[in-house]
């Protein structure tokens, strides 16, 4: 199954001139770890929460004046939206990273595939097999 049916379509995305006291008011109101960089629909780089912690609070910043650009990631891993669930998964694995933004060639944004969406997906399957095992014991 491709990466874009497996994926959160609804990104939140901010821009790369946003200070981050604002990237952390939409973590919160958004209720998610991470944020897309975006300029003009275009992927540039990802904000965790993680991030926030460690280059703004851990260094004692000024999160008005630090701006998403300064945090983000400077090496965007990204996954493209026909790309299986295997393929993310190990584009992951080798990073270490919990998070990929979907984008296609053109460099649009179409969704994230987060670690979580890979548990859900992974616990639906389990449960389809252990009903198919369940109504094959039962015959």
């Amino acid at each position: 199954m491709p990466v874009k049916d497996l994926a959160t379509s609804d990104v939140v995305t901010v821009e790369p001139e946003d200070p981050v006291s604002e990237v952390a008011r939409k973590l919160e109101s958004e209720s998610v770890g991470s944020v897309v960089v975006e300029k003009s629909g275009k992927a540039l780089g990802v904000v965790t929460d993680r991030d926030l912690a460690l280059d703004v609070v851990g260094d004692e910043e000024d999160a008005s004046e630090v701006s998403a650009e300064e945090v983000m990631s400077d090496d965007l891993l990204t996954v493209d939206p026909d790309d299986t669930l295997v393929d993310a998964a190990r584009t992951m694995q080798e990073n270490a990273v919990r998070r990929l933004p979907v984008v296609d060639g053109k460099g649009d944004i179409h969704g994230i595939f987060t670690v979580d969406d890979m548990t859900a997906t992974l616990a639906d399957e389990q449960g389809m097999i252990a009903d198919v095992l369940r109504e094959q014991a039962e015959a």
